[in-house]
């Protein structure tokens, strides 16, 4: 359902090909070897590779460097059944911006996202009705070569029921590697700390993503695994969708999310909420327009344990999903 790191893992993860980079559907830069760009803080003469920030290839030498990269909007819905049904309803806001770095062939991206949570809990004890995340990424990217290109994320964030401010605040980390063995294979390598008390806070964040023609792509990472197909049908029968690329899937992950608030007899605790899913859903993939996704899936294995032991861990009734997703 939620996310501790804010770095979306699991839903709109960013996903890296060979000098090109997406979050939720939009191209957030666009990088071909056979062309550079020359950024607007680099006083050059010669061609190198470096990054272009938020523009199409087609566009770039006329287009101006923009630092706004996109915002985006998320609804996600759990109904929740029998007496220990846990629903929620969760609204994510974000938004990214790019910022040249210091160093040649690298940019800085900013993305704050905020996200309220609305729950219904029939179970015997009581819990908050709205919980409420908001935090702001700091991922840096550096490409090495033309193979390999490395990531480090830094994600304060603070994560709470509006009343409780003790440990409320909390900060991820993620970091890892990027190798682009070819245009049909890559693998990623890396790790997550999501500064949590139980087996979630520590967790790898990798595998291989292979795309053996058009029409097919497997992303098998952790801690989502997809596979993807593409969609000709939509292109023709959807309005307004020239020039988008439609991929059906299905896939199977974990989640999670953490939340300090106030338990019985004004105690202060902390939530870490944990879930598992399988869904299936469809995707709208473009440059630099809008992008859309909606997936519907089953989760299971959720569970809520609390890190001060003021209340009894919840054992949640699985549930279904539904998620939609809109990119600007």
């Amino acid at each position: 359902m939620g996310n501790d790191s804010g770095f979306d893992l699991r839903y709109g993860q960013p996903s890296y090909s060979q000098f090109q980079i997406t979050q939720d559907g939009r191209q957030v830069f666009s990088e071909p070897a056979d062309d550079w760009a020359i950024p607007p803080y680099q006083n050059q003469t010669t061609r190198s590779p470096t990054l272009f920030l938020g523009q199409a290839a087609d566009e770039r030498d006329d287009a101006p460097r923009r630092m706004f990269q996109g915002a985006s909007v998320s609804l996600t819905c759990l109904p929740g059944w029998g007496s220990h049904g846990l629903g929620m309803t969760q609204i994510r806001l974000g938004t990214s911006v790019g910022l040249p770095a210091p160093l040649e062939n690298s940019f800085i991206q900013l993305s704050p996202t905020f996200e309220p949570t609305f729950v219904r809990w029939k179970g015997p004890e009581p819990f908050p009705n709205t919980l409420y995340s908001a935090s702001l990424g700091c991922t840096f990217f550096k490409i090495l070569n033309e193979r390999w290109t490395t990531m480090a994320c830094v994600i304060p964030r603070w994560c709470s029921d509006g009343k409780e401010t003790q440990s409320s605040v909390r900060c991820t980390l993620v970091g890892g590697m990027i190798w682009n063995k070819s245009p049909q294979w890559q693998f990623r390598f890396g790790v997550v700390y999501n500064n949590r008390s139980d087996w979630y806070n520590v967790i790898p964040y990798g595998g291989l993503i292979w795309m053996p023609n058009n029409d097919w792509k497997y992303e098998l990472m952790l801690p989502m695994l997809r596979v993807l197909r593409r969609c000709h049908y939509f292109q023709t029968v959807l309005p307004g969708q020239d020039g988008a690329t439609h991929w059906g899937y299905a896939g199977i992950g974990f989640g999670g999310g953490t939340w300090a608030f106030q338990s019985v007899n004004n105690h202060s605790d902390v939530a870490n909420y944990t879930e598992y899913n399988v869904v299936v859903g469809l995707e709208s993939e473009r440059k630099r327009r809008n992008a859309w996704k909606a997936e519907f899936g089953y989760v299971f294995g959720r569970s809520m344990n609390f890190e001060r032991s003021t209340m009894h861990d919840f054992h949640i009734n699985s549930s279904l999903v539904l998620r939609v997703t809109l990119s600007i």
